[in-house]
């Protein structure tokens, strides 16, 4: 996008907003998004990588890997978007809330295409379905739903409900099973898309 990857309109977002460390999960041609990136210094950032082996571990079973990095709440932004969210304002809603999990979404009219779906009860997110069956979207009693935008805070606990070494997906299996566990996770709502 205008000469540039994706992910590097990103990292600019993100340092604007005072965020200069960077754990990168590369599977895909990740030689050249460390040929690319190095070690941040040109961007003005540290970047460090976590390498998925022969079999790809899902979104979360990605992250799981950088577990031994991450002593302290971590914003996970999956690398194939673009958003200009206020991800201190995030982090601030979060804590205040003192979530385990925190999920930013954004709401859509009923006749929208839906990729995911949140329920929630002021912020707390009562219900997330991935991959909604039309039925579910047909009978909420709401005329607009939050889709999931896949950006999340995480506190290093959530970390613990992902296991080691197996392919493992935050939308289809971490989050459920954290609500079915009865953990605390919160809606940061947004407009962007």
């Amino acid at each position: 996008i205008g000469g540039k990857p994706l992910i590097e309109h990103q990292i600019e977002i993100f340092k604007s907003q005072g965020f200069t460390e960077f754990i990168f999960c590369i599977a895909h041609l990740k030689e050249k998004v460390k040929e690319h990136f190095g070690n941040g210094s040109e961007f003005g950032v540290e970047i460090f990588y976590s390498e998925e082996k022969e079999e790809l571990m899902g979104t979360a079973g990605a992250v799981k890997l950088t577990e031994s990095y991450l002593k302290e709440k971590f914003l996970v932004f999956f690398g194939d978007i673009i958003s200009n969210l206020n991800f201190k304002q995030m982090i601030e809603l979060h804590d205040k809330n003192d979530s385990l999990m925190t999920i930013a979404a954004h709401p859509r009219p009923k006749t929208h295409t839906f990729t995911s779906f949140l329920d929630v009860d002021g912020v707390i997110i009562t219900k997330f379905v991935e991959k909604p069956d039309q039925s579910l979207i047909d009978s909420y009693p709401r005329d607009e739903i939050y889709v999931n935008s896949s950006v999340y805070v995480m506190e290093p606990e959530a970390l613990n409900f992902i296991p080691k070494d197996v392919k493992y997906d935050f939308g289809h299996e971490l989050i459920p099973k954290l609500l079915k566990k009865g953990k605390k996770l919160v809606l940061y709502a947004h407009d962007n898309e």
